[in-house]
């Protein structure tokens, strides 16, 4: 048997989700399927940040501490 854990943060709080996988002919196929929600997810909240205002401040941030000497950006 194979077991994955992994942290998925919710709203409301912080869940651990555990998956177990018996030893047979569908596990391969399985653990591929719970790994692509996962990847989903995480995609999901990943856009989630790029949209919120509160990172798009944080990136400004970011952004104008990378200008150079002569007033150019280091990117």
């Amino acid at each position: 048997m194979s077991t994955m854990n992994s942290e998925t943060p919710d709203q409301e709080s912080n869940t651990t989700t555990t998956h177990s996988f018996d030893d047979s002919d569908t596990r391969a196929d399985e653990m591929r399927e719970q790994l692509e929600t996962w990847v989903e997810y995480l995609a999901d909240l990943t856009d989630g940040a790029r949209a919120s205002e509160q990172f798009r401040q944080w990136l400004d941030l970011q952004l104008s501490s990378t200008t150079t000497r002569r007033g150019t950006r280091c990117w």
